[in-house]
């Protein structure tokens, strides 16, 4: 079945927009809208109460006389944009008790929205206000539902196409009064510094992110090309440290293969929109280079934290001739989907290995469950992050877009990834080289002297003086090959 152009893992697609529905518009008016525009509300408030019950409208109320104490409009009356403003709070709301992947709790989720609202000065703008509370919101939800400002959901949508990003190679979220990262890009000014999934901004020359939302961080973060930023960091378990960053432009090539002795070794550090095609022509340029087709393969996702379910599904399709790629959980039974690879192994049955680790996420976990469920690859490396869910990417017309979650994963084998990963049928342990590595041929960057060193740097990957992962997978191919046969 074809992937529906609204489904994402990882939050990286997007679906149609989400406009003002009737139902949110009936919860707006009856519970939400301000007190200047409460002569209007009656009646689509009793059909709130009629649909929904008391107890919904008493929620609704609290979050409207919230909203309005923090609006302040006793000095700040209400406006018509409030209004839409409300509307907008009103749709999220609707559609995350709707879609979410489970049951929601209507008194957490005002209580959440409240609580983060009430975080910011009183007075504050509407359009600030309801940011706060719809982000609130849906992040008490799970740790991958989030609500995207503008700015934010602009760079969603620039770093989920691929190619050129200009600031100093990171992703993130806002973790209270922090940014947390939770990708590094290849090749960055952040992965020569050694910066890991994991850490924390705590200030972009000198100020702090108090307040922020996560797009506005990423806004200090770029700049234009050559200039400088300080940027400070903290990291559990260590001492605070701070890096100054000259920006570049990141290309995200998420994409990098070579052949190695005959066996074709390609790395995919994240799925965007192009990268089943750029696998494509790499899996085609090995085959040439090695006047054929390779005696086998290593597919690297460690440290792929996941993109788009699209690209997930098309790359495990290019190894495998048929078989179940994934089937979706969801609330609602009618919307389950599965997803069936139908067509030709680019590889020609060619023994495989997957390389995985801690940072092996999402859609990168979809492909690796998928190859070894249909008897097509081993997994090798360390258990894998276990973010096997699907959020759905939902634009919010003027206000930015909401990320939800709306499925779970289920391998071909029937296990759930969430929470749980995938544990390698081979298990070798990462070990740092015993002494500063040079870069191996595919990638050549590595991190300058005194620059934090990252848990898993990726400038070491696919060297086998440097990547002991990548060693053993050799050792095991060319066994394998011998045999003429791989491993189960």
């Amino acid at each position: 079945m074809t992937p529906p152009p609204f489904r994402s893992v990882d939050a990286h697609t997007f679906t149609r927009p989400l406009f003002i529905t009737v139902i949110a518009y009936s919860l707006i008016s009856g519970a939400l809208r301000p007190a200047a525009y409460a002569g209007e509300a009656q009646a689509v408030g009793a059909a709130t109460r009629a649909s929904d019950g008391a107890a919904l409208q008493k929620e609704l109320n609290a979050f409207s006389a919230a909203f309005e104490r923090w609006r302040g409009q006793s000095a700040n009356p209400a406006t018509p944009d409030d209004f839409k403003i409300l509307s907008a709070f009103g749709d999220v709301f609707e559609r995350v008790r709707r879609d979410y992947v489970k049951e929601v709790d209507d008194h957490i989720l005002v209580t959440s929205a409240i609580s983060a609202m009430e975080k910011l000065p009183i007075g504050s703008s509407a359009e600030d206000l309801i940011g706060a509370a719809l982000n609130g919101m849906v992040t008490s939800l799970d740790d991958r539902s989030k609500y995207y400002d503008l700015a934010a959901f602009r760079a969603l949508q620039l770093s989920s196409r691929g190619g050129d990003i200009g600031a100093i190679g990171v992703e993130g979220v806002m973790d209270g009064s922090e940014f947390r990262i939770l990708h590094v890009f290849d090749n960055s000014p952040a992965t020569k510094a050694g910066l890991r999934i994991g850490d924390h901004i705590a200030s972009i020359d000198g100020k702090t992110l108090e307040s922020l939302q996560a797009g506005e961080a990423m806004t200090m973060l770029r700049g234009p090309i050559g200039s400088k930023v300080n940027v400070a960091f903290r990291r559990p378990g260590q001492q605070p440290f701070a890096i100054d960053f000259t920006r570049e432009v990141v290309r995200n090539d998420e994409v990098k293969a070579k052949l190695d002795r005959g066996i074709a070794y390609i790395r995919v550090s994240q799925l965007v929109a192009t990268s089943a095609s750029r696998l494509r022509n790499a899996i085609d340029r090995l085959k040439s280079e090695a006047g054929g087709r390779p005696l086998s393969y290593i597919l690297d996702l460690r440290n792929d934290p996941g993109g788009l379910l699209d690209q997930a599904v098309a790359v495990a399709k290019f190894f495998l001739d048929k078989g179940d790629v994934l089937t979706t959980q969801t609330r609602h039974p009618e919307n389950v989907q599965s997803y069936t690879a139908i067509g030709k192994d680019m590889t020609e049955g060619a023994p495989i290995v997957v390389l995985i680790n801690e940072q092996t996420a999402s859609g990168a976990e979809i492909i690796a469950a998928a190859l070894r469920d249909n008897h097509r690859a081993i997994l090798m490396g360390s258990r894998s992050y276990g973010q096997g869910s699907i959020q759905t990417i939902m634009p919010i017309p003027g206000h930015g877009a909401l990320r939800l979650t709306t499925a779970y994963i289920q391998t071909p084998s029937g296990r759930l990834l969430q929470g749980v990963g995938l544990e390698p049928d081979i298990a070798v342990a990462w070990v740092d080289p015993p002494e500063p590595a040079t870069p191996s041929s595919l990638f050549k960057d590595a991190p300058a002297d005194g620059q934090v060193e990252s848990a898993t740097p990726e400038h070491l990957f696919g060297d086998t003086a440097t990547d002991v992962q990548y060693a053993r997978a050799i050792e095991y191919l060319r066994h394998a090959t011998q045999r003429n046969g791989t491993e189960r």
